[in-house]
């Protein structure tokens, strides 16, 4: 009787699932914290004052990782994948890359999703990229987005080949440092303010087994392995805190002029 009424209905097809889920793949949140209203950022917060975390400004500046031969050994390594991306330091007031220069304009999707997270602040350390058929990271269409310009193209762009932020760290949040925490502890908070699906994707680590995980890597074709001091505090520029150890692609070739 009211033409404001709707109702929409998806049938099974080719992409449907077998479960329904349960959290908006945007901000994370529950149906009925969407009715109720969300009180994680106060759980947060109070967690960071549990925790000892001081509030501060926290400037987008990036922690960078020195190159190693080889992954590491021994207790206190964690290791995450290298993914084939551009670095993004991502908040609510916009997107910037490593050097410092703005992106927000240039990820339209990365925007909305940060936006989405029920928290007054945040942010985000990660890398963004646009993924093949395969789920894995190609290079040259995300360069092809980097290039963008027109808004028209960049809208268009964020639905043809939409890039997804594989997030690894969290710097800061309800205005609060994180930085000083140890690692796995800011690891452990970032996978409690991320949706479990979405544009942003929780960067996932194996604890200790480094040279198998490499191993791994390395035979999927995939760019290597990061490797990180669990007990790490996040401290801008190059630290051997962090190593990136980079997978030798090899291959057969036959000269057949010069």
């Amino acid at each position: 009787g009211d033409d404001r009424q709707w109702l929409l209905v998806k049938k099974p097809d080719a992409w449907a699932g077998d479960t329904w889920p349960e959290e908006s793949v945007l901000s994370g949140l529950t149906l009925e914290e969407l009715r109720d209203g969300s009180k994680r950022a106060e759980k947060l917060a109070a967690e960071l004052e549990k925790l000892g975390a001081k509030k501060r400004v926290v400037k987008p500046e990036p922690m960078l990782a020195e190159t190693a031969e080889k992954p590491p050994t021994g207790k206190g390594w964690i290791f995450e994948l290298k993914y084939d991306g551009f670095r993004l330091l991502a908040s609510k007031k916009g997107l910037f890359y490593r050097s410092g220069r703005e992106a927000t304009k240039l990820y339209p999707e990365i925007v909305r999703a940060v936006r989405a997270l029920p928290y007054d602040s945040l942010l985000l350390d990660g890398e963004i990229c646009v993924l093949d058929p395969k789920g894995l990271p190609e290079f040259q269409r995300l360069q092809q987005r980097g290039k963008l310009t027109r808004a028209i193209d960049i809208e268009r762009a964020s639905v043809e080949s939409p890039v997804v932020c594989y997030v690894f760290d969290i710097l800061e949040a309800e205005g609060y440092d994180l930085r000083p925490l140890p690692l796995i502890e800011r690891k452990r908070l970032l996978k409690m303010v991320l949706p479990p699906k979405g544009f942003l994707r929780y960067s996932d680590h194996v604890e200790a087994r480094g040279e198998e995980f490499f191993r791994a890597v390395t035979e999927k074709g995939l760019e290597g392995v990061l490797a990180k001091r669990a007990d790490s505090p996040y401290k801008p520029g190059r630290s051997a805190a962090w190593l990136k150890v980079k997978a030798d692609l090899t291959g057969d070739f036959v000269i057949v002029g010069f």
